[in-house]
């Protein structure tokens, strides 16, 4: 192994050598730390898996919104045509223009949720 003879001096805030500190405290030296954490941030494949995770991160927090809001929409339409049902006033007019646009709605975002998790799962792949 050769020699580490060069020097680089950096500068930081009080609160940034603390963190630094405590990021490389499961490591041999600082030095280690940070030599690993530059070899990892170069490296491309490493960016785009951090990249995915982000990606994929994001889009399981949008999903979760709009299935909560489909859903609850869902829930909302089933539950009133439930109550029209048990007095006999459900009709063709309030399933066709409440139920069904909940449920082509819900349908829509879980097809889009499909859709957008194949595509990440293509780039995984490809990192692979």
């Amino acid at each position: 192994m050769k020699r580490r003879t060069e020097r680089i001096e950096l500068r930081l805030t009080p609160e940034e050598a603390q963190y630094i500190k405590e990021k490389a405290s499961s490591f041999q030296s600082i030095s280690q730390y940070i030599r690993m954490a530059v070899k990892e941030y170069s490296d491309i494949d490493a960016r785009k898996k951090l990249e995915l995770i982000n990606d994929l991160t994001n889009l399981c927090v949008k999903f979760r919104d709009e299935l909560a809001w489909a859903g609850g929409n869902l829930n909302q339409a089933m539950k009133h045509a439930n109550e029209l049902a048990k007095i006999d006033l459900l009709n063709r007019d309030y399933m066709l223009n409440t139920v069904l646009p909940a449920v082509v709605s819900a349908e829509k975002i879980v097809k889009d949720v499909k859709l957008q998790l194949i595509d990440l799962a293509k780039k995984a792949t490809k990192l692979s």
